[in-house]
């Protein structure tokens, strides 16, 4: 394996990364399919005081490198505390100044500047769909810019919906994944494809353009570089897919819009797990499929989209 792991030496930290996020999603029991569902280890460092009371919306996008976490608090109309807090790549919280502006159904509707960290009043003057654009005008990050969009008033979500999530993925015999990671600058695209109970199909496209595979079937891993030859190894444990364990530790649990894809209506819902990793879904109102996703974590920055869900996939070892 040297020869792939001089090529991804010039990609770390990104790549160590994401092997690392690949690892414990395919082979730990209580994850979810794919890298985008795992905490990392270090996530914990990334831990503030973030307003997470269940009264409130949090959502969080990357500008580049920059993470920006937006909290607006009750998401409704009227007056709303509003905070921003801005994380680099490593987690470590960035100072500096950050403009908010609101539109509603496209059109302007309030704005205020604030310092990273802290809370101001955001007026909301009327229900509908918004976007509260946020540039970093002061600091480490000025220049980062980035919009969040969501539904206002936001809402909470029917009980159970998570835990029906969990259950439905759980449930499936085969499921595709399609991801990018990013850490703000080179960006990593994975295919996988899960077949229950425990194998798992994956290819990497690198930045360089090399396309790296992996096959997993009970603790058997297979890997090659490219076109290069199959290397196998023990990882210790079996996988355990597809699985999905959201609601056990999420908390702000929202409903933030509806939309509708091949004919199924879908719910956008945001949540916060251990109050470091920030997700968006897109599931099903019917079905409880998640359809599209967005994790948020530092340095973590993916998006990725289910489907295929229990469609004829057959894995076997190369």
């Amino acid at each position: 394996m040297e020869r792939g792991e001089a090529r991804r030496g010039a990609l770390l930290p990104l790549v160590a990364a994401a092997a690392l996020l690949i690892g414990a999603a395919c082979g730990a029991p209580a994850r979810t399919p794919g890298p985008a569902a795992t905490v990392p280890a270090t996530a914990s460092a990334a831990r503030s005081a973030l307003p997470l009371t269940d009264t409130g919306v949090t959502l969080a996008r990357n500008a580049d490198a920059t993470l920006v976490v937006l909290s607006l608090d009750p998401g409704a109309p009227g007056a709303n505390a509003v905070r921003v807090d801005l994380r680099d790549e490593l987690g470590a919280t960035v100072a500096g100044s950050v403009h908010l502006a609101l539109s509603l159904d496209g059109r302007s509707a309030s704005a205020v500047t604030l310092a990273a960290g802290s809370a101001v009043t955001l007026q909301v003057p009327r229900a509908g769909h918004a976007e509260i654009s946020a540039t970093v005008t002061e600091g480490k990050a000025a220049g980062a810019a980035t919009t969040f969009a969501l539904d206002l008033p936001v809402a909470r979500v029917p009980d159970g919906m998570l835990a029906g999530i969990d259950a439905a993925t759980t449930s499936l015999h085969t499921m595709r994944e399609t991801e990018t990671l990013t850490a703000g600058g080179p960006v990593l695209h994975f295919h996988f494809e899960y077949l229950a109970p425990d194998r798992v199909h994956y290819t990497t496209l690198l930045p360089t353009g090399v396309t790296d595979e992996t096959v997993l079937i009970g603790r058997d891993r297979f890997d090659r570089d490219g076109s290069g030859p199959w290397t196998k190894s023990d990882i210790g444990f079996p996988s355990k897919v597809p699985y999905s364990d959201y609601a056990p530790r999420s908390t702000r649990v929202r409903l933030i819009g509806h939309d509708v894809a091949n004919g199924q209506e879908l719910l956008g819902i945001s949540f916060v797990v251990n109050a470091a990793v920030f997700y968006t879904i897109w599931a099903g109102a019917q079905d409880h499929l998640v359809r599209r996703y967005t994790m948020m974590t530092m340095g973590h920055y993916m998006a990725g989209s289910y489907s295929d869900f229990n469609a004829p996939l057959d894995i076997s070892a190369p």
